[in-house]
């Protein structure tokens, strides 16, 4: 362990801020990869905007540019018609001072790493080593890792792996040492879904957004929440599974008490898959209204929510009535009951 640190310490002395990395390697599999596809360059937390794009020459694929330790990259490689969510052959890496050598292949985890830089090196025996901690040993071994290492992304992704053990004042805290945490994205909206929880807790008001309905026209979430009913808001995706596994308990509670001073209101979020929507609706039975809201976060980070499906019942008023495990599985039924006081 002081070895890693020690190394950690001294891999970011080595990194200038005017140096430039370099990524090659094979794509493995090419004959499984449609003809005309590209390699497109990323940052990790930023899937939508290309920082470069290369064509892939004799299997094999090039990236230069400048380094920053602080970020992670993804080198992807992408044709028409492949999915946003599809992670198939794509590999990621530290753009750290070093010429870096990487296989994209179709399943890849972030362990295998690139090969020929120190931090990268780093990062992976990191990746492998906090897969061995149990319980209490999680953070303590984090928080080390991060203070060994504030400026490169070795630091940061130990501050991710623990960021919902944190409380905002800790992370607070942690983000004014480091400036490579302080800029991190999922940092930022990690910290901003915590406060956005307690502004949204049980008893609070609730906080508006809009989004767009079936028909294309602008819809709030005001439209329905405040109005007199019970509204039990569903945030959820085409594309998650346990989205999908929650939908029998959301269609009992809204064949048991649709029209009762109660209705069901989805919030299809971080989704823009018009097509995989509309089958997911008609699939899993969907008749309620619903609120689509893109990509975008905004309203996901007002309340709290770093992953779905998330529930929350809103009572007539407007205030959060119930969220969290109150609303999923079976108990979801029960509450929704005791709520509208049926018997």
């Amino acid at each position: 362990m002081k070895k890693l640190l020690l190394a950690l310490a001294l891999a970011f002395v080595s990194v200038s801020c005017n140096s430039h990395f370099t990524v090659t390697g094979p794509i493995s599999d090419l004959e499984s990869v449609p003809e005309g596809s590209m390699v497109y360059l990323y940052n990790y937390n930023d899937k939508a905007t290309t920082i470069d794009s290369v064509a892939i020459v004799n299997g094999t694929f090039k990236f230069k540019g400048a380094a920053d330790p602080a970020k992670l990259y993804v080198a992807e490689v992408r044709w028409p018609g492949k999915k946003n969510r599809d992670k198939s052959w794509q590999a990621s890496f530290i753009p750290e001072k070093a010429k870096l050598v990487m296989t994209i292949k179709k399943n890849y985890t972030d362990a295998e790493g690139a090969q020929g830089g120190v931090i990268n090196k780093l990062y992976q025996e990191f990746m492998e080593a906090v897969d061995t901690k149990t319980g209490d040993e999680v953070k303590p071994y984090c928080l080390e890792v991060f203070h060994a290492n504030k400026e490169t992304y070795v630091g940061v992704e130990a501050i991710r792996t623990i960021i919902r053990s944190l409380e905002i004042e800790e992370i607070e805290g942690l983000m004014a040492e480091s400036k490579a945490l302080s800029q991190d994205i999922y940092i930022n909206r990690a910290l901003n879904a915590k406060k956005g929880e307690i502004a949204t807790a049980e008893g609070m008001p609730f906080i508006d957004f809009e989004g767009v309905g079936p028909d294309g026209n602008p819809v709030h979430l005001s439209d329905y929440v405040g109005q007199g009913n019970w509204v039990l808001c569903d945030f959820w995706a085409s594309w998650c599974g346990p989205c999908m596994r929650e939908m029998p308990n959301i269609r009992k509670v809204y064949d048991a008490f649709e029209g009762k001073n109660f209705m069901v209101l989805g919030i299809c979020s971080w989704d823009n898959d018009d097509e995989m929507i509309a089958k997911r609706i008609e699939e899993k039975g969907m008749l309620w209204h619903q609120i689509y809201m893109g990509l975008g976060r905004d309203h996901t980070d007002a309340y709290g929510i770093m992953g779905i499906p998330t529930l929350i019942l809103f009572a007539p008023d407007g205030t959060v009535y119930k969220r969290g495990r109150e609303l999923r599985g079976e108990s979801m039924f029960t509450t929704v009951k005791e709520a509208l006081g049926e018997k």
